[in-house]
Parts: C-alpha cells; sequence; structure tokens
C-alpha cells in the first residue's frame, strides 16, 4: 500500500501540455526559526537566498508578512531578480481564512485579511497574475481549514488560475490531497499533515506519527512535514532519527524549517544539500506501524535509504531487494554518534547486490543512507569555517547560559552588556598565521542592538543595528566584519559597555579556503578513492563530484594527463 499509485492515477490526465516550468525543489524558510507567529521582515532574506544558492537548493520561501513590508512589491521584485542571478526561486505565503492577521495592515492601509486572502477568484487572479509579473515562482496558500464543497471549488481554482500564471502551488492548512497533482501537475505539495510546525509550541507530533506518515499520509501524496533534519530540543528524537524524515517523508518541496545560520557547519548540510526531492522509485525494506521505518527511495542509479525506530534494534539491509545490476557500489551511512545529539559518517566501498548493510539504531534513532556508484560530497560551504559556540566560553557578570531550539547546540548566551562587566570571552580562538580574518558572528535580537569586540585585548570593531526579527527574542541572524589574528591562540570579547548587547549563539572564524589537489569526491582529503573516481570517470562509468579539483593540469578539461598526475601525486 505505501508504494501505491492508485490515488493519483484514479485522476484525470494533465491539463498542462507544457510542464517545464514546474520544478520540485528543496527550500530555504525563515518563519519557523522565528519567535511566536511574528511576520518575517525584508532584511534577512537575501542571507536566506544565498544560503540556498552557497548549497544547491531551489527556492526561498517569504512566509506571512513580506505584503506588510513597505513597497513590497519593489522588495519582492528585487528579491526575485537577486533570487535568478543565483538561480533561486521565490514562493510567497497567501492566507486564506486567515481572519486572526486582520490587524496587520500594509503599508497602504490594507488589511492582511481580507484584501491578501485568496477567498474568491477576483482576488487570486489579481494577486496571481501581479506576483508572476514581479518574478515569483510558486504560492504556498495556508489556512483553508475546511472540508466542505465550496473549499474544494476554492482549491481548484487556485490550481486552474496558478496553472495559467505558471505559478507552482503548495497547499498547507488543507484537506489531505486525493490525486489531484496528476490532472494539476503544478500543484507540488500538501501539508495536511501534523508537521514540524507544531514543535514552535509543543512536543508532538509523536515519533511513532513521524514513523507512521510513509504507511498512511504519504499513501495519498507528497507530505510538506517540514522537517529539520537536525535535532530539535525537547523533541526526544535522535539526530539520525531527525535526519531520516528528508527520505522517510515524502514532499515535492522540501522546506527544511530550522534556521539558516543554523544549518551554516552542521553535519546534518551534506545529506540535506545531496538529497533529491523527486524520486523514480521507492520500496519499503522493512518496518513496522509505530515501531519502525526503513525506506529506500530511487533517484537516477542512486538510492537513499531512511530508517527510524521507537526501541533500539539492528537492522539489515539486503542490497539484492533493490538492486539488481552487477555494479559496484559505495555507501555514505549518516547515523547517531554514541548517545545520538550528532551525526557520524561511515563509508562502506565495494558493495553488489549480494551485500548486507547492518546498521545499529538508538532508541529513538535513525539514520540516512546513500548508495551510490561514485562519491558524495562531504563538504559544504562552511567546511573551512572554525566554529566556537558561546556557551563555552567565559562568562561574566550577568551573562547567562539560555536553551533555545533554533541555535547551534540549542543554547545561546544572554544578558551581554547593558552597562555592566557582562561580556564572552572566546579564549581558545586559533590561526595558522597571523592575518586579518573574516569573523562570522551568530545572534539573537528582537531590537536593533550593538556589540562591540575586543582582539586580544584590543578595542577591534563595534557592529550596530543588529536584530533578526522585531520583538523575537529566539530567532538567529549573523553578522560579518573582520579581525587580526596572531599565529596561535588569540582571545576575542564581545560586549557593550554602555547598553544591552545582542545575545550570542556562537563565532566563526573563515580560514582559507584552499580546495585539496585532486579531492574528486569532496571528502575533503585526497586518497587513492579519488584516484578510482578519476578512473571511472575517463572510462565513462561514473562522475566526478568536484570537477575543478581533477583538473590537475589547469587546462579545464580531464583528461589521461590529469590521471597520470594524480597518480604520481598519490606515489608521494
Amino acid at each position: 500500500m505505501t508504494c501505491s499509485d492508485m490515488i493519483l492515477d484514479l485522476n484525470p490526465p494533465s491539463v498542462i501540455k507544457d510542464t517545464s516550468w514546474i520544478k520540485p525543489g528543496k527550500v530555504a524558510w525563515s518563519w519557523w526559526s522565528s519567535g511566536g507567529d511574528s511576520p518575517i521582515e525584508y532584511h534577512m532574506q537575501k542571507d536566506y537566498i544565498d544560503f540556498a544558492s552557497e548549497n544547491g537548493w531551489d527556492y526561498v520561501c517569504l512566509d506571512f508578512g513580506w505584503a506588510l513590508w513597505d513597497n513590497s512589491s519593489e522588495k519582492v521584485k528585487e528579491l526575485c531578480e537577486y533570487g535568478a542571478s543565483k538561480g533561486i526561486g521565490i514562493y510567497l505565503w497567501y492566507g486564506v481564512n486567515n481572519i486572526c492577521h486582520y490587524n496587520y495592515t500594509d503599508s497602504f492601509g490594507n488589511h492582511a485579511y481580507p484584501y491578501y486572502s485568496l477567498l474568491d477568484e477576483t482576488t487570486i487572479r489579481r494577486e496571481f497574475e501581479r506576483i508572476k509579473g514581479l518574478g515569483v515562482k510558486g504560492v504556498k496558500v495556508d489556512y483553508y481549514e475546511s472540508d466542505t464543497q465550496d473549499t474544494m471549488k476554492q482549491m481548484y481554482l487556485c490550481m486552474d488560475i496558478a496553472a495559467e500564471n505558471k505559478l507552482m502551488v503548495l497547499f498547507h492548512g488543507c484537506t489531505m490531497p486525493h490525486g489531484e497533482s496528476r490532472t494539476y501537475p503544478n500543484v507540488v505539495s500538501y501539508e495536511a499533515v501534523y508537521g514540524t510546525e507544531y514543535y514552535k509550541w509543543r512536543d508532538t507530533p509523536s515519533l511513532t506519527n513521524r514513523i507512521n506518515y510513509p504507511f498512511n499520509r504519504n499513501v495519498v501524496g507528497s507530505a510538506d512535514f517540514t522537517p529539520t533534519g537536525t535535532h530539535i530540543d525537547g523533541i526526544n528524537a535522535t539526530a539520525g532519527f531527525a535526519l531520516s524524515d528528508v527520505v522517510t517523508i515524502e514532499s515535492g518541496v522540501q522546506h527544511f524549517a530550522q534556521s539558516a545560520y543554523t544549518y551554516e557547519g552542521s553535519s546534518a548540510l551534506p545529506v540535506l544539500n545531496d538529497v533529491p526531492v523527486a524520486w523514480d522509485d521507492m520500496k519499503v525494506l522493512d518496518g513496522y506501524p509505530m515501531q519502525l521505518s526503513v525506506i529506500g527511495r530511487k533517484s537516477g542509479d542512486d538510492w537513499y535509504i531512511g530508517a527510524a525506530t521507537i526501541q533500539p534494534r539492528t537492522i539489515n539491509i539486503k542490497l539484492s531487494d533493490i538492486i539488481t545490476d552487477d555494479a559496484v557500489y559505495n555507501a555514505y551511512i549518516f547515523g547517531d554518534n554514541s548517545d545520538g545529539s550528532a551525526i557520524e559518517v561511515k563509508t562502506l566501498s565495494d558493495l553488489t547486490k549480494d551485500s548486507i548493510i547492518t546498521q545499529d539504531l538508538l532508541p529513538n534513532g535513525g539514520c540516512v543512507i546513500k548508495l551510490t556508484r561514485d562519491g558524495m560530497k562531504l563538504t559544504t560551504h562552511y567546511s573551512n569555517y572554525k566554529f566556537y559556540e558561546a556557551e563555552n566560553a567565559q562568562i561574566s557578570g550577568f551573562a547567562s547560559v539560555t536553551s533555545d531550539k533554533y541555535c547551534s547546540g540549542n543554547t545561546y548566551v544572554g544578558y551581554v552588556g547593558g552597562g555592566r562587566d557582562s561580556y564572552i570571552t572566546f579564549t581558545n580562538v586559533t590561526a595558522e598565521k597571523s592575518g586579518e580574518y573574516p569573523l562570522r558572528i551568530y545572534y539573537i535580537s528582537g531590537e536593533p542592538r550593538s556589540l562591540k569586540i575586543d582582539v586580544n585585548g584590543k578595542y577591534a570593531a563595534a557592529l550596530d543595528g543588529l536584530y533578526a526579527n522585531k520583538n523575537d527574542w529566539v530567532g538567529i541572524a549573523a553578522v560579518n566584519t573582520n579581525v587580526y589574528l596572531n599565529e596561535g591562540t588569540n582571545t576575542i570579547r564581545l560586549y557593550n559597555d554602555e547598553s544591552y548587547a545582542p545575545s550570542i549563539d556562537r563565532i566563526a572564524i573563515v580560514n582559507s579556503a584552499d580546495e585539496v589537489i585532486g579531492d574528486v569526491n569532496a571528502d575533503g582529503m585526497f586518497s587513492v578513492a579519488d584516484l578510482v573516481m578519476m578512473q571511472k570517470f575517463l572510462l565513462n562509468n561514473g562522475e566526478l563530484t568536484d570537477w575543478k579539483a581533477g583538473d590537475l593540469c589547469s587546462d579545464e578539461r580531464i583528461d589521461v594527463f590529469d590521471m597520470v598526475m594524480m597518480r604520481q601525486l598519490i606515489l608521494k
């Protein structure tokens, strides 16, 4: 039943002839990781576009609040153009019966409800034609909150008018899908699931629900669960269990819910960057409702396996269940560390259809496995960042550690500054050589605040106007500056001797991003595995993960001369 397409197949064929503009994808999204139901703000959205572009994602979703910006049409158009220059599309959130937003008004005095609410054909046409002209690629339509015939007609009207304007549609706050996406393939996903959104306020949905979703909710269509892919403070799921959601729960668009600033440097990020959202096949490899799910999904020649369990257990995956050819595969296993607090990566090579992968799962634990004939990029844009958590630094005065599910490590240091001797000192900041380094500071503030920086006991810089969202005292933002570091160990002090500073999550020193020569599988080191990948590539039997690293002759092509140089380097 889990693998059935029957619900989809019972619908009429597509009414859209040219579907080339309909593209599933991964979405960076700033709403979940902000406080409460506060409207998002404009000034952070280019950071989200940059993050999506740096990591090979596809879209950024502007959630509730974009219409409240001053000159919102101009700003949305600007973001669409900025995103297009970086290969990123923009989704806009719309409400339907969002009466709770009545008291929010745009710069012209129009109430968010009902002016921007898609309650009738006139409004839908006006808005969809307008935003298509701004460059928007899709809409996220929320707050249907009904299964009446009128609501169904309203949803079909939305699908149809969106198709006329070449807009993709993601339905939220709605009934479950009934296969409509066969007729209107621009409908890329539905929520209709008890999802991560609720972890903003409570500790449900239960883990058993998440295990069941492939067996029930996903049977009838895509489910926008909005996974974080990372551990959430207060939720009794390991890092491996959280990561498994991105494979086990299918959605034509994957809203990765955590803050883009928190994803930077995360051990889960290589998987989030690599995992597809559209699949060619799937199989249930093991499982039982409310106990265990082991789901395999195929994209091209690669298989991705997500596993999640309630009780501790050992799973055995027979590759003959999913592999029929005689090729040799590599497995990249992203599983829990000993206590489930972080992801550990291990690799297996020379696997065939006769092989069995054995993996131990912790209580409320899980893993993701990529099975590929080629390599997998294990580095990210942030692999050259050296991170230092504020809770591990020296804290003085009234500064104190506070829990926050949206932070790196789920904690930050607050009450910094205030005109008092309350500051944070990072005493172990290292540099390989003396020189100027980019310093990235991750902070929390619901209002504009200032921060001062001392390096090695000397004043270095002051940063003003630091805040994420108005009155949001949990959401993360980040700012960059440059500091001079000595070779060896340095101290960096963050403070404000006049008023309160932002709370601090962590800092990062950006080291030089020198590529590892010959590291064609992008695992951060040069080894025989790279030579094997190069040989397969030259025999037209595989792809290079990082093409530039293989161009050892610097002639903008990969050929036998590059492999000869690679062999010489291996021998050295």
